[in-house]
């Protein structure tokens, strides 16, 4: 949940992104943000290549970075990876990858 928070945090402050001094606030924060949440999942010990987010993490990077960057990607982006490490969650998302 602390992540989940730090997420919803970073992309509030996001909307500071129409300001001059806002948006290199923004990308400060951003930097932080996706510094932690590497860190969380490198904690994690995930070493198995199906569960590695490194590459959706940088994707979410560079999409909270882009011009779109005023959509909530960090919240998304934890919301997923909290669904998809839960054993209903991966259910979930294998039932409906094969529909």
């Amino acid at each position: 949940m602390i992540f989940f928070l730090l997420a919803i945090t970073a992309d509030l402050l996001g909307g500071l992104d129409i300001t001059g001094f806002g948006a290199i606030l923004v990308r400060i924060i951003d930097i932080f943000v996706v510094l932690t949440l590497w860190l969380w999942r490198a904690l994690k010990g995930n070493k198995n290549i199906t569960n590695n987010y490194i590459y959706q993490l940088l994707g979410t990077f560079l999409l909270e970075v882009s011009p779109f960057g005023i959509l909530p990607t960090w919240t998304t982006f934890v919301l997923y990876i909290y669904i998809k490490d839960r054993k209903t969650g991966r259910q979930f998302l294998a039932k409906k990858s094969k529909e």
